[in-house]
């Protein structure tokens, strides 16, 4: 973002950011639910899907945080233009395997839940 022409501020505005965070509690309440569902065949993995969500909050987190300061500073320097540069290749490498594991993550928990 820093680094193309555009619109800087588009990265992530407060509504979508207020999104975010409802959906993450409506997930959370699920989640505290999930072990009274009577229609479950087995247990439900909490403590599993807690952990996902806690990831999930702490990454949240992190892009409010990312956002505020790309919001206070729309200018990148001369050291941190080329480091965006240099890592651009990694960083869309890491994006993708993260898509892919919440992707893999998420079939795998929707055919779970239609084997219930």
């Amino acid at each position: 973002m820093l680094l193309e022409e555009g619109d800087p501020t588009s990265y992530m505005d407060i509504r979508e950011s207020i999104r975010l965070q409802r959906f993450l509690a409506h997930l959370e309440a699920l989640c505290n639910a999930a072990p009274y569902e009577f229609e479950f065949k087995g247990p439900f993995p909490t403590e599993q899907f807690k952990k996902i969500l806690q990831a999930t909050r702490r990454m949240l987190d992190s892009f409010h945080a990312m956002n505020t300061v790309l919001a206070k500073d729309l200018k990148a320097s001369a050291g941190e233009t080329l480091i965006l540069r240099y890592t651009k290749h990694e960083r869309m490498q890491l994006s993708l395997r993260i898509s892919h594991l919440f992707s893999g993550k998420e079939s795998a928990t929707t055919h779970d839940s239609e084997e219930c």
